[in-house]
């Protein structure tokens, strides 16, 4: 199991998700992909999700064949994910629902992708037909998992989604803080976005090690500056600012040497903190 989740932001879409493969009789954890780039040659697009992540590759796997450094109008990978999803569950899942299987397995897909049009957010139900993200978050895996990226997302986003180039940050927050409070679901989060445009950013790099927020230290300082601005003490004020002004100095230096994408270099002076 595992947690994945989308938004769509002001100029394009990101999708986080965590990276750890749990399974068998003892629930062995290993870290693996859960975000997979199905790039055809005319766009970006790339599939996400939770459940049973043998069926996420298969499905995966499918579709790459498929489209993948192809030219592909959108219609057609939607038909082609719809097809792959509907496969699975028609050939492997229901049947074992319908033996009395305990704990049969699942998997929920959700797509991102560029072609042709502006960058967009669809969820993939178990019958094939896929339908336009209508909540932001949207949300797929255990309960607990999304009840946590979804508290804290609304705390983060009271005034609406960010762009994309803010979100990937505050996506990996989500995943590591998610988490922390929700079983199966760990490892190093791993986010993509689409710019409407069809530039993109990737960060899909599986370790078992979740690693820090890159948010983290910017929290941290938040409570101590708002104490300095009550108690009028400029000295304080003016220290605890220099030091999340590091943080987020430090942020970006990650972020610049970290990216695929070279929008994102070219862009960095449009994060807004």
């Amino acid at each position: 199991m595992t947690i994945a989740a989308g938004f769509r932001c002001v100029d394009g879409v990101v999708l986080c998700t965590d990276s750890e493969y749990s399974g068998g009789q003892y629930q062995a954890k290993s870290p693996g992909p859960k975000i997979f780039p199905v790039h055809p040659l005319n766009g970006r697009a790339y599939i996400a999700g939770s459940g049973d992540t043998s069926y996420l590759s298969s499905i995966a796997a499918e579709i790459i064949e498929k489209i993948g450094e192809k030219r592909v109008r959108a219609e057609r990978v939607k038909a082609v994910v719809g097809a792959a999803v509907r496969d699975i569950f028609k050939r492997d899942i229901i049947p074992l629902r319908k033996s009395g299987d305990p704990n049969p397995p699942t998997v929920d897909i959700l797509l991102a992708m560029q072609v042709g049009e502006p960058a967009k957010l669809y969820r993939v139900k178990e019958t094939g037909r896929i339908s336009p993200a209508n909540t932001n978050p949207v949300c797929s895996g255990m309960e607990s998992g999304e009840a946590a990226i979804k508290a804290i997302a609304s705390i983060l986003f009271q005034d609406g989604i960010t762009s994309i180039y803010t979100m990937p940050a505050i996506a990996m927050h989500l995943i590591i803080s998610t988490g922390d409070h929700a079983m199966y679901c760990g490892g190093a989060p791993q986010v993509v976005g689409v710019s409407d445009q069809g530039d993109y950013w990737e960060h899909i790099y599986p370790s078992s090690q979740p690693g820090k927020s890159p948010l983290s230290d910017m929290f941290l300082y938040l409570p101590s500056i708002l104490n300095a601005i009550a108690d009028r003490d400029d000295e304080a004020l003016e220290m605890f600012i220099s030091a999340m002004d590091d943080s987020i100095k430090g942020i970006r230096d990650v972020r610049k040497k970290n990216s695929q994408a070279k929008w994102l270099k070219k862009n960095l002076s449009k994060w807004t903190w």
